[in-house]
């Protein structure tokens, strides 16, 4: 999914490319407000290193399938090449940047009293982001492709994202409002 890059066009003479990751981690990153509001930051964290364990024993298990598969060896060849920087950059980009999110969220949720919900969820999820996205940016393509080459997608990959959690906050609050009984509303769960 993330070794996947599909080019959209050119603009202006520079070339559009989006990846996989596109698509699966904003959403990730939807759930983890989700979770860190209403169950706070240890779970989310549980979640995040789960999450971790399940793709490393994905991996492991599509390399010693990819042993044995001799049908097409070029293809297994050009993926399994790739995929351990990959697998690397999305794995430090969720521990680093799911932990930075759930941690300023949780944060604000104590500073400002529970208030002022979307606003938690936009700026620690544009935090989280622009973490996540320089660690997976530099992990990933470092040795591929030019820094020019790369900024203009790490750039529209973040913006995406930010939107992506823009546009989905009213669902967030919405189900963190009927997840949350009332007497844990303004509580940290974590002290």
């Amino acid at each position: 999914m993330i070794t996947r890059v599909i080019h959209l066009g050119d603009i202006n003479g520079m070339s559009i490319y989006i990846t996989g990751c596109l698509f699966i981690i904003p959403f990730c990153f939807f759930v983890q407000d989700i979770v860190t509001e209403v169950y706070g930051h240890i779970f989310t964290m549980l979640m995040i290193v789960c999450s971790v364990i399940v793709l490393s024993i994905y991996i492991l298990l599509f390399y010693l399938t990819a042993m044995y598969d001799q049908s097409d060896n070029n293809l297994i060849s050009n993926i399994t090449t790739v995929m351990p920087k990959h697998t690397i950059a999305l794995i430090v980009s969720l521990l680093v940047g799911g932990f930075i999110n759930s941690f300023i969220l949780n944060k604000l949720r104590i500073k400002l009293v529970g208030k002022f919900l979307a606003i938690r969820f936009i700026f620690s999820t544009a935090i989280g982001e622009a973490f996540f996205q320089t660690i997976t940016v530099l992990i990933s393509w470092y040795g591929t492709f030019h820094i020019y080459e790369v900024i203009p997608i790490a750039i529209l990959a973040y913006i995406y994202k930010v939107l992506f959690e823009i546009a989905m906050t009213p669902i967030s609050v919405a189900v963190c409002d009927k997840l949350t009984p009332d007497i844990l509303k303004y509580r940290d769960m974590n002290d």
